[in-house]
Order: C-alpha cells, then sequence, then structure tokens
C-alpha cells in the first residue's frame, strides 16, 4: 500500500493512495496542477506499508570510496523523516547517520511554454524569450 500527499505550508494539498507489485522505483502523476511559489517549500510524504520487508523505503547514503554519483550525496538535518508502525516521526539521521529517504519530485515550470506547444523557451523564467534562453 501506498500513500502519497504533498503539503505546502504543512497543509495537505494533494493525496492519493495506490500500490505496487513490484519492487523499484514508482512515479505517482499528479491528478490535477498544483501551484508553487518562488522561495516556498512544499514536501512529499509516502506511507509505504510492507508486510514481508521491514524498510520499505529507498534510501541514499555516499558509499565509501565510491567516486560515482554516490559521492555527490548529501545529507542535512530536517530534510528525511521516517516513523514506525505507531506514527512516530524522527528525523532518519538520529539512527541512520549522513543518509537520506531517496524521494524525488519533479515539476514542470508552465511560465516557460510561453506559447503552450510543448517547448520551453522561457527557459530562464523571466517571461520573454532572450539571449539567455539559449545559452541556458
Amino acid at each position: 500500500m501506498i500513500r502519497c500527499r504533498v503539503y505546502k505550508s504543512k497543509r495537505s494539498v494533494f493525496s492519493k493512495n495506490g500500490s505496487a507489485s513490484v519492487a523499484g522505483y514508482h512515479a505517482i502523476p499528479l491528478d490535477s496542477d498544483i501551484r508553487l511559489t518562488v522561495s516556498k517549500n512544499f514536501s512529499v510524504g509516502l506511507n509505504l506499508t510492507n508486510l514481508e520487508y521491514e524498510y520499505p523505503i529507498a534510501i541514499e547514503e555516499p558509499l565509501l570510496g565510491d567516486d560515482g554519483d554516490s559521492s555527490k550525496v548529501t545529507v542535512n538535518s530536517g530534510e528525511g523523516f521516517i516513523s514506525n508502525s505507531e506514527g512516530i516521526w524522527e528525523d532518519i539521521i538520529i539512527d541512520f547517520p549522513n543518509t537520506n529517504v531517496y524521494i524525488r519530485s519533479f515539476y514542470t515550470n508552465p511560465s516557460a511554454d510561453s506559447d503552450h506547444d510543448g517547448f520551453y523557451e522561457d527557459i530562464n523564467g523571466n517571461k520573454k524569450v532572450d539571449f539567455d534562453d539559449v545559452v541556458a
């Protein structure tokens, strides 16, 4: 069972339930747009239930001796939280130092597609197509 929620200013603005028959990374598309504001935080919360596996959420951490992608992982307090079956939430780095939960969210910038043809002309978001969009 997967329950996904998106929060703005600690208020739920999206909720969707689903399931996945196989392990791995899965996308949960939104049913409608959520307007985000520049410099305002939002968060994505997942409630995963898996009776066969004790740790159902993917994690990321830098691996010693790895010069690849894992060496670029940065972890900050207050970014990733986990809870037990009683619903008590705590920062993941308390129990797993230098570790973060691996949840990604993606967005599109509707103002970048000034003529609504699916191509993003205004890459820098200044509401006009100019040289900086070409070299962005």
